[in-house]
């Protein structure tokens, strides 16, 4: 059997690496929160390529008659692709803060690691876990990461007897005795349903059809068979009774990307639930904040990956959508006219010239308001379309009056030379 040390680094580090992927991120602040009531456990703070760690120890913990609160101690560990980890073990200072300090390189895209550690005698017994993504910007961006209590997994079951370390510490049962509890948990239904964030109401049907989620109980053990009905995913899992599992769901722009190894998401949504005999949660649209989609930025240009996704950007590309010379709304890899303000794009014969700078309406050649294909003179303006003899030639380009042959005013019928001009008509 393991160590409990050993399966305490073991599924700290499962974790860091199942999460891997959500390492595009932008440069703001991280809150995810989907309630009013979320309790908070701490944050990092980035100013200058200096991190400061505060954090205290979750209220469970706190509040359990069964926990020595000075047997507690943090793990944290800062890792990604372009520097060595960083990893520390945090105790409580006189106010019961846990506060820990360090340096991080800029523009750097990383991933954070918590973990929450009761020291038991000459054992490290893990309580809870939570896992972030981190952009550190450039020194005038600043970047602030915050932990909620409600997206800890305390799901860690040493003993594998379904219940978790914490609440085998929290009621004082033995947490390396599969036998102790002597009542075993039984299974129950957790029915989830996840819904599109409030921002992808703005994407075309299309857009929204290509869209997959991907939810799973516990940190990725355990996936969920989702239904999707409309812009809603259904699904249940088997759970157990009197637990708090942690339910999460990602969003990914199709299932290309949901697939691929290095895929991210374009939201990610993660909060733990007391089941009690069966439960259904759901994550609404509006429980998706602007903080929680800002933090999803792959290429780290100003546009969150949901925004890409609604725009039909590459969010992997920091030079799509780029740059918005004309300050319309609209980017100059999309813009039919770069270069002059058109935020309608209005672009009447379809050339991929919008109006406002396309010096020739190929529909109306002539300019005069009618589209070639119903004006009576196309090379010529005529926005009055007057045609005096109704052969659907104007009167501007009709060289013969089909009513007055000599063209002397007088029309035939009337014109008493009809193919010799005489306009005084005169008859001596």
């Amino acid at each position: 059997m393991k160590s409990l040390a050993q399966h305490a680094l073991h599924k700290v580090q499962s974790l860091r690496a199942e999460l891997k992927c959500l390492l595009g991120l932008a440069l703001v602040v991280v809150v995810l929160s989907s309630c009013d009531s979320g309790v908070d456990s701490g944050r990092i703070d980035v100013v200058d390529g200096n991190a400061g760690v505060a954090f205290t120890a979750p209220l469970s913990m706190l509040n359990s008659r069964n926990i020595d609160s000075s047997n507690l101690f943090l793990r944290i560990v800062i890792d990604g692709d372009s520097i060595d980890a960083i990893s520390s073990d945090i105790q409580a200072d006189a106010n019961g803060e846990y506060i820990f300090s360090t340096n991080l390189p800029s523009n750097t895209q990383l991933t954070v690691s918590i973990a929450w550690i009761e020291r038991i005698g000459s054992v490290e017994l893990l309580l809870a876990t939570a896992d972030k993504p981190l952009f550190v910007g450039s020194p005038d961006s600043p970047a602030m990461l915050g932990f909620e209590e409600e997206e800890y997994d305390t799901s860690i079951d040493f003993d594998q007897d379904g219940t978790p370390n914490l609440d085998e510490r929290l009621n004082g049962t033995g947490f390396a005795d599969e036998n102790d509890p002597v009542e075993r948990p039984v299974l129950v239904t957790l029915g989830v349903e996840f819904n599109l964030p409030t921002l992808l109401e703005a994407a075309s049907d299309e857009v929204r059809a290509r869209i997959v989620a991907i939810g799973n109980v516990n940190d990725g053990e355990d996936d969920i068979i989702l239904t999707r009905d409309g812009d809603i995913w259904r699904g249940t899992a088997q759970v157990f009774n009197n637990t708090s599992p942690l339910v999460q769901v990602q969003l990914f722009a199709n299932s290309e990307i949901a697939s691929s190894e290095s895929g991210v998401p374009f939201a990610f949504l993660r909060r733990n639930f007391e089941v009690g005999n069966g439960l259904t949660i759901v994550f609404a649209p509006e429980d998706y904040t602007q903080e929680g989609l800002d933090a999803l930025n792959n290429d780290g240009d100003e546009f969150n990956n949901a925004e890409e996704t609604v725009n039909e950007t590459d969010p992997d590309d920091v030079l799509d959508p780029g740059p918005d010379s004309d300050s319309d709304g609209a980017f100059d890899s999309t813009d039919n006219c770069p270069m002059m303000a058109n935020p309608d794009q209005s672009d009447v014969d379809e050339d991929g010239i919008g109006d406002v700078c396309d010096p020739t309406n190929d529909n109306d050649t002539d300019g005069d308001g009618f589209d070639n294909d119903v004006d009576n003179c196309p090379a010529v303006a005529n926005a009055d379309q007057e045609d005096i003899d109704g052969d659907g030639v104007g009167d501007v380009c009709d060289m013969v009056n089909d009513n007055d042959t000599d063209g002397d005013g007088v029309d035939n019928v009337d014109d008493n030379c009809p193919a010799d001009a005489n306009a005084d008509q005169e008859d001596a």
